[in-house]
């Protein structure tokens, strides 16, 4: 429910917004459609502006910074935990600012707008037989803006981590409506950039100081673990061979900046995939399980369980899609081999047997060969 005490904008602050960006909507309507989305939460929003580029972006942060007034970037709307609502006036990006600029084969880079779905960015990539290597599930829907976001991954984090390893230049819109480019500089440059004028500077000027006093806890406290998708990525700026201020932007869910444009890394498209089924008779095997696969060097590994499998048997239309289970498991590991040749996906294969007879699992091991 809408709490009746969601704030209004003034008449002043939607006058001098309007005069900026033609498409900004404060009707109670387009209010409501923005304060949900994937998660559970429902905030009302103060309002919807739509930016066709960058300036009409640097206007609404400067007029909103004027008036108090948070601002919420959003792309799909595909956040679980409620990153994309708020009190704030939300700026959609995923209306105009949803272009591919340039695509560099060789440097295997693309440039992009944040509004572009990154499903949409890979199908131009296949023709080039690259692709963005984190793949989350919501890829659809999700705008590369929301990917850099909240740092997504996917199933194929063991192979390609998280966005944060794959983003190479951002320009971005400032606190201040200044606009600011990052990218890679050599850690002796700190001083050069921090001569720069205005927030990008003072930016530049206090991150140094930021590292270095906190250089223990960067060090110490934050979670040794293989994703990690909470707080500022201070840690990979601490002692980084060539910083990038790109990599802080990544998971900060737009608190530090609005992202307009950014340049990322490209992986090749593996030619040719092979999914492995293994059966368990309890989850929790399946879930034991893991660790010990993981050493067969896959490229994925994905959990199915009985629930899942019960529901898929429950619908006509999915029915005919369960070929690949034998009896009736109360778990599945889809595990996935990625490679360019046939042989190394039988190598893979075999390093599976050897480690599931390592288990001495006895259940079936069913398989699928997928070609790109």
């Amino acid at each position: 429910m809408i709490s009746q005490q969601a704030p209004e904008a003034t008449q002043e602050f939607i006058q001098q917004l309007r005069s900026e960006i033609p498409e900004v909507h404060f009707d109670r309507m387009t209010r409501l459609l923005y304060s949900t989305d994937a998660s559970i939460y429902q905030m009302m929003p103060i309002g919807v502006a739509f930016p066709r580029d960058a300036d009409q972006v640097a206007a609404a942060v400067e007029i909103a910074a004027e008036h108090a007034v948070p601002i919420l970037p959003r792309g799909g709307g595909s956040s679980l935990a409620g990153q994309a609502v708020g009190h704030a006036l939300v700026l959609d990006l995923s209306r105009h600012m949803d272009q591919i600029l340039a695509v560099d084969p060789q440097a295997r880079s693309v440039r992009v707008q944040p509004g572009i779905t990154l499903s949409q960015v890979n199908k131009v990539l296949r023709q080039f037989d690259l692709m963005f290597g984190p793949d989350p599930a919501s890829a659809d829907r999700a705008t590369i803006g929301g990917v850099l976001g909240n740092n997504a991954t996917g199933a194929h984090s063991i192979l390609y981590g998280m966005a944060a390893a794959h983003v190479r230049a951002t320009s971005i819109i400032l606190a201040d409506g200044t606009n600011a480019q990052f990218d890679a500089f050599k850690p002796k440059d700190w001083q050069t950039r921090a001569r720069l004028p205005g927030l990008e500077g003072a930016i530049y000027r206090a991150l140094p100081e930021i590292l270095s006093r906190y250089a223990g806890p960067i060090a110490t406290r934050y979670p040794k673990i293989f994703r990690n998708a909470a707080g500022y990525n201070l840690n990979l700026l601490a002692d980084a061979e060539n910083p990038n201020l790109s990599t802080l932007l990544v998971g900060s869910e737009g608190t530090l900046g609005v992202i307009t444009e950014t340049t990322l890394n490209l992986v090749p498209v593996p030619k040719a995939r092979r999914l492995a089924l293994v059966h368990f008779d309890s989850r929790k095997a399946a879930l034991q399980a893991v660790p010990t696969l993981l050493q067969s060097e896959p490229a994925a590994i994905e959990i199915i369980d009985k629930t899942l499998l019960d529901l898929t048997r429950g619908r006509l239309e999915y029915q005919h899609l369960l070929t690949f289970v034998e009896g009736d498991p109360q778990a599945l590991l889809a595990v996935e081999y990625a490679a360019d040749t046939q042989t190394a996906l039988d190598d893979g294969i075999q390093r599976l047997k050897q480690q599931l007879d390592r288990l001495r699992h006895h259940q079936p091991v069913t398989r699928r060969l997928r070609q790109r």
